[in-house]
Order: C-alpha cells, then sequence, then structure tokens
C-alpha cells in the first residue's frame, strides 16, 4: 500500500538538543506508512546519535550535514537539497505532530491537485505545557508576504517548488520560513485545512523569534523589516485592492446601503479570506441589521488578528454593549464553541503592561534616538539591541521599528517602484484607448480616487507624481485596476512620462 502512496520527507534541523527525542518519536508514530526522515545535523559534527526509536515498515530515518555549522536558513537548504519526497515538511527539534499529521494533509492534497502548499492548523502550547490556542488562518495573498499564516511545521510542500527556485535565503537569520512561504506564494496557490495536527512551544529554542526567553525583540523586528521591504511590492498591491474593496462597502454603510456594504465586503473576502478590515465592515453590517451575535463573533474575529487597532477595538465595544442586553457572560456563547460568553466572543482583555524602562534603557534610547536623526539607523539599532529590556514597553519598540525601517528604506523603496512598472505594464497591455472624451488630472498622492472615477468616468487619467512615493502610485493604479473601466492611463513623473 505504502508503494501506492506518495512519499513525504520531513526535514528536522537540529542542534541536538535533548527534546530532539519528542520530535522523532512523534514523527515514528505517524500513520502514514511512506515517511523520509531527514535530520539536518547543524552542528557542524558535534551531533549526538540519534536515539533509539522504533520506527515503523516504510519510515526511514537519515542524517545530513555535519561538516560544519549551518545557520537555520543554511540548515533548511541542506535539508532541501536531501529531500527525496514528492512531498516535504518541516518539524523544528522542540516541537511534535499528531500520529495522522502527515496522512491528514496527504489526504487534503488529493482534493487540492493544484496547490503548492497545504497546510493546517496547530496548537500554541505555552510553558506549562498547556495549550492556549489554536492557529492558523486561511490562504490569503495579502497576509502571506508580511504576515504569519500558519506555524510552518502544519504544512507540506510539493517538492517540484525546487525546480522553481525556491530555497531558503540566506540574508534571514529568522523569518526565512515565512520568506519560502511567500516564494512559494509568487508560483501558485495554498491549500487550508481546519484541523490542528501538531503543538508549538514558542517558549523553547533559541531563536528569537519565539516568547519570554526565547524572544528577542531587536532581532525579530530586524528581520520582519526585511522581510517586509523584500516583499514590499507584493504587499502594497494585494492591501491596495483589498482596501479599494473594503473602502467601497463603508461608502455604501454610511450611505444606508447595507445589502451593498455586505457585497462589497463579501467581495473582498472572496480573493482574500479572513481579511481583518473585511470582517470587521461585516461585523458593522451585522450590527446595522441587530444581529449582535454575528457582530460579536466577526468583531472578536477582526480584534483577534490586531488587538491594538482603534478601529476593530471600536466595532467589538459596540457589539459588546449590544449584547449586553441579549446574553448573559456567564451563559454558552452564541457562536456555538461551548465556553460561556465571558470566556469566548465576550472576553475582552487589555494587554499585560510591561514595567516602567530603567534609567538605562532610557539613556540607550535618548543616544539611539540622536543617532537615526544623524543618519546613522545602523548604529543606533545596535544601541537598542544590546539595551533591550525583558519586556519592552511601546515606545522602545517604536524607536526599534523606526531603526529598521530606515536600515531597509531603500531595499523596500526599489522594491515599491519595480511593482508599480510592472502594474503600469499591465494596464498598458489591457487598456483600450477612448477615441474622445474626457480628461481627469490627479496627484499620486491623493484621496481614494473610487468614487471620483464612478462619478466622472474619464476616458484619461493624469496621475502627477511629485515625490518619490511609489506606493501612493500603486495605489492609484489598483484603483484603475479594480474599477475596470478601459482607461487610457499617463503617469507623470519629475524628470520623465509614462504612458500606460
Amino acid at each position: 500500500m505504502s508503494a501506492q502512496l506518495p512519499l513525504v520527507s520531513v526535514i528536522v534541523r537540529s542542534m541536538g538538543r535533548p527534546a530532539l527525542v519528542r520530535a522523532l518519536e512523534s514523527l515514528a508514530r505517524q500513520d502514514y506508512p511512506n515517511i523520509d526522515v531527514i535530520v539536518v545535523d547543524a552542528t557542524g559534527g558535534g551531533h549526538p546519535p540519534l536515539p533509539s526509536i522504533a520506527w515503523r515498515d516504510g519510515h526511514t530515518v537519515r542524517v545530513v550535514g555535519g561538516e560544519r555549522p549551518l545557520r537555520r536558513p543554511h540548515a533548511g537548504n541542506a535539508g532541501l537539497d536531501a529531500v527525496r519526497g514528492e512531498w516535504f515538511g518541516f518539524l523544528d527539534d522542540d516541537d511534535t505532530c499528531d500520529p495522522a499529521h502527515v496522512s491528514s494533509l496527504v489526504t487534503a492534497a488529493a482534493d487540492h491537485p493544484d496547490a503548492l502548499v497545504v497546510y493546517g492548523q496547530g496548537r500554541l502550547v505555552n510553558a506549562a505545557g498547556r495549550v492556549e490556542s489554536l492557529f492558523g488562518r486561511p490562504f490569503n495573498r495579502a497576509l502571506v508576504y508580511c504576515a504569519t499564516l500558519c506555524y510552518w511545521q502544519a504544512a507540506l510542500i510539493r517538492a517540484r517548488v525546487r525546480g522553481l527556485g525556491c530555497r531558503f535565503d540566506t540574508a534571514f537569520d529568522i523569518c526565512e520560513d515565512r520568506d519560502l512561504l511567500a516564494q512559494i506564494a509568487g508560483h501558485g496557490d495554498f491549500a487550508f485545512v481546519p484541523l490542528a495536527t501538531v503543538s508549538y512551544q514558542p517558549d523553547l529554542g533559541t531563536s528569537g523569534a519565539g516568547r519570554g526567553a526565547n524572544r528577542r525583540e531587536a532581532k525579530l523586528t530586524l528581520y520582519d523589516t526585511q522581510l517586509k521591504a523584500k516583499w514590499a511590492g507584493p504587499i502594497a498591491y494585494h492591501w491596495a485592492r483589498v482596501s479599494t474593496r473594503c473602502y467601497r462597502g463603508v461608502r455604501a454603510l454610511l450611505a444606508g446601503d447595507i445589502d451593498g456594504a455586505r457585497r462589497r465586503f463579501e467581495h473582498a473576502l472572496d480573493d482574500y479570506p479572513g481579511d481583518p478590515n473585511a470582517v470587521n465592515g461585516l461585523a458593522r453590517v451585522a450590527l446595522a441589521r441587530g444581529k449582535v451575535h454575528t457582530a460579536v463573533r466577526l468583531a472578536r474575529t477582526a480584534l483577534d488578528f490586531s488587538p491594538t487597532a482603534p478601529a476593530y477595538r471600536e466595532t467589538f465595544q459596540l457589539a459588546q454593549r449590544a449584547a449586553a442586553g441579549v446574553v448573559r457572560r456567564t451563559e454558552p456563547c452564541p457562536c456555538g464553541s461551548g465556553e460561556r460568553y465571558k470566556d469566548c466572543c465576550g472576553r475582552s482583555e487589555e494587554p499585560v503592561a510591561p514595567p516602567a524602562p530603567s534609567a538605562a534603557t532610557l539613556q540607550a534610547c535618548d543616544a539611539a534616538s540622536a543617532l537615526l536623526a544623524a543618519g546613522d539607523a545602523r548604529g543606533a539599532y545596535a544601541l537598542l539591541e544590546a539595551a533591550e529590556p525583558p519586556m519592552p514597553d511601546r515606545a522602545f519598540k517604536e524607536l526599534l521599528k523606526e531603526c529598521c525601517e530606515a536600515i531597509w528604506r531603500d531595499t523596500r523603496q526599489q522594491k515599491l517602484w519595480r511593482t508599480a512598472r510592472e502594474l503600469q505594464q499591465r494596464l498598458r497591455s489591457s487598456a483600450s484607448v477612448a477615441a474622445s472624451g474626457s480628461t481627469m488630472e490627479i496627484p499620486a498622492r491623493s484621496e481614494s480616487i473610487a468614487e471620483a472615477l464612478e462619478e466622472s468616468r474619464p476616458s484619461r487619467l493624469v496621475i502627477r507624481m511629485r515625490d518619490d512615493d511609489p506606493e501612493a502610485l500603486i495605489e492609484r493604479l489598483v484603483e484603475v485596476q479594480e474599477s475596470g473601466m478601459p482607461l487610457e492611463v499617463e503617469v507623470v513623473e519629475p524628470y520623465e512620462t509614462l504612458n500606460v
């Protein structure tokens, strides 16, 4: 039977930590009969012998690497080079997977023959060993480049992505997993399975990308910002698309067109499932219709995505107040979870405030601010990295983010301009130039032009660039694309004119 099933390779990057035995034991318990386990020795030859484990028939385990110490992306590429299976996945050496993990994803893959990645949910396990929550979002191109869709241990990837040039970017010490998934997203779709089959323990490990002792805010912010700079073009393009659709929903809602607003927010969700702005919009629609239970559930979903977003918190508070007279906090939640309302959709916890910064931290922030103002963003970052407290406050994080954005600003601008040029070319190839008609002229940095386009319906649009602001240009070009109008578009830049 196993010969008829696709071989699945599972890569385990290892520094020989004691937790490795638990990870390997969870793989040995897999009920899928055709698995190739690849342990990558990232120690440089100092890896202890693999633990003695009873592997079932059809399971193989081998060690690669060991010639030299390997950083995370290099160890990942060593694993990719060793893959023999039709599919491959990853399991960190301090995480575990359920016995049906591989078989569930392979079964789901059969229903999605074109998907390059099939992924599910994961359990977040705290330091005490208790499950805190489940995590895993439906595939959304507006999020895959700038946020986390899933714990990547919960994914299987088609091996043919290697032939598409998808590999770990060795410029990333962390966030290399998200970058790999972003690369793959440029070549095809992902399929989401709402089933939790892996357990992730963010308090363990040493990457700095977890939490508690495994959290390094400076390191994480630097590489997260680098990732967003690398993929700035797709981020701007997809966020402009979903924002344009949500803007139309908001306009309809303000005009009293409740059904029209619902259609527009749902249109945003058609291409961008789970988008928090669209979900928040539907919560407002539910409130307008008096469906308070639905409003609370949707508002809670948006708020869970971004707990500090003022618009999401406002909607949630409005929905909670509306629900106060309908359901008691100790009653079962109307969403059907089986939990009490106060523990489910009605929970309203506030983030835990960090302790006041020390005098040394404040001094480092002042010195970093001075260096940043003088143009030395990397020097400022180094000061903050060295002075990072165990629980950085909001001001520290904001200054850190400002430093990292300055470090990667040029890269981000280059990527944005590339996407703007590509979008211009797409519009040029699809334009149907009218023989006559009105001309509309706008600056690139302006409010949304969607409403103006609908009202004036010009045959020609002139977008004037006055600043080095490719993101604003992308937003305007996307609005033209979303309008569906056969416009002739001319982009006038300070030093050149580009006809689209």
